[in-house]
C-alpha cells in the first residue's frame, strides 16, 4: 500500500482523502511502511524522503556549554550572594580592628572568585559531565565554608546548600 507526502507541508496525503486540487505540488508517493516508520521515530528525530527514500536522523547534540550555561550562571549569582555577604562582615572586622577576620575574608573572596578552576569542576567541565560538575561545584563551596572560622561561617548559610 501507498500514501503520499509533501516535504513543503511536512505532511502526509492518504489516498483515502480527496483532496481534489489542493495537494502541494511537491507530493511524492511513498510506500506505507516509510509512512509506518516516519510516526514512529525516536522523539526528537526528524525525517525526510531522500530521492524516495525515507532518512530519519537524530537531532544534533546541544554543546556541553549550552547545557551548563545555566548552572554556571545560577554559580555565579551563588558567589555573589555570598561576596556581598563576606564583604558586610569584612567591613566589620576592618572598623572593629579584627584583622584575623578581614584577611580571612580577602583569602576567602579569591577562593570564589576562582571556584570555576579549582581542579574537580574543570575535570568536570572537560569531561563535559553536568552532574559531576554540579557535584564539584557544591564540594568547593563546602571544603572553602568548612576553612573558614565561625564567624564567617554565616555567609554561606542558605546559598551553597
Amino acid at each position: 500500500m501507498k500514501t503520499r507526502y509533501s516535504a513543503s507541508s511536512g505532511c502526509f496525503y492518504p489516498y483515502d482523502v480527496d483532496y481534489g486540487a489542493n495537494l502541494p505540488p511537491d507530493v511524492i508517493e511513498v510506500q506505507q511502511s516509510d509512512y509506518e516508520a516516519a510516526m514512529a521515530r525516536p522523539i526528537g528525530h526528524t525525517f525526510a524522503f531522500v530521492k524516495g527514500r525515507l532518512v530519519i536522523a537524530a537531532p544534533a547534540s546541544t554543546p556541553f556549554s549550552e547545557l551548563s550555561a545555566p548552572y554556571l550562571a545560577e554559580v555565579r549569582a551563588t558567589r555573589e550572594l555570598i561576596l556581598n555577604r563576606l564583604a558586610g562582615i569584612g567591613m566589620a572586622a576592618v572598623i572593629a580592628g579584627d584583622s584575623g577576620t578581614a584577611g580571612a575574608i580577602a583569602q576567602i573572596r579569591q577562593q570564589l572568585l576562582d571556584i570555576t578552576q579549582a581542579p574537580p569542576v574543570t575535570a568536570a567541565m572537560e569531561s563535559e559531565d553536568l552532574p559531576a560538575l554540579e557535584e564539584a561545584v557544591k564540594l568547593r563551596y563546602k571544603e572553602i565554608a568548612a576553612a573558614v572560622p565561625l564567624s564567617v561561617r554565616t555567609a554561606f548559610n542558605q546559598v551553597s546548600q
